[in-house]
């Protein structure tokens, strides 16, 4: 195999990983901000019902 192709496969691998990255944290950020909003929403509750 030559170094081309070495380095070309390497390169795959990495921008899979980066991708692998990016799409856990773009769930994890949703999912923090699904629960940011929960929070809110029984904040606004518990404050309209005292």
């Amino acid at each position: 195999m030559s170094l081309e192709e070495l380095i070309s496969i390497e390169r795959v691998e990495l921008y899979t990983t980066k991708e692998q990255i990016r799409e856990t944290y773009v769930i994890a950020n949703l999912t923090l901000s699904k629960l940011f909003a929960e929070v809110l929403r029984n904040e606004k509750k518990a404050y309209f019902l005292s």
